[in-house]
């Protein structure tokens, strides 16, 4: 049901990762890039949803080095190191 209610919010399947480490009672949620906007929608559902003894983590999937290997130095050019961190790159 969790999945469900995250695949609505975040617009797709792919929009987020779920982790659940049960021996120290946290659920990490992870967003895309692409569902960020949605980051205050999850937090505020799961704050709601989850068990009161989960302790639960909103988190965004920032570019990494290894998304931005294809790349090359003339694309990457256009952007800012911010950019290139919390953008969608295309």
């Amino acid at each position: 049901m969790l999945k469900r209610m995250l695949t609505t919010l975040t617009g797709s399947a792919d929009g987020y990762a779920v982790e659940l480490l049960p021996n120290i009672y946290t659920l990490n949620v992870k967003l895309a890039l692409t569902s960020k906007n949605a980051f205050n929608s999850v937090a505020d559902m799961l704050n709601r949803v989850i068990p009161a003894n989960l302790i639960f983590n909103v988190l965004i999937m920032y570019n990494q080095h290894i998304t931005l290997q294809p790349f090359t130095h003339q694309q990457l050019h256009k952007y800012t190191h911010y950019g290139i961190r919390n953008e969608v790159l295309s």
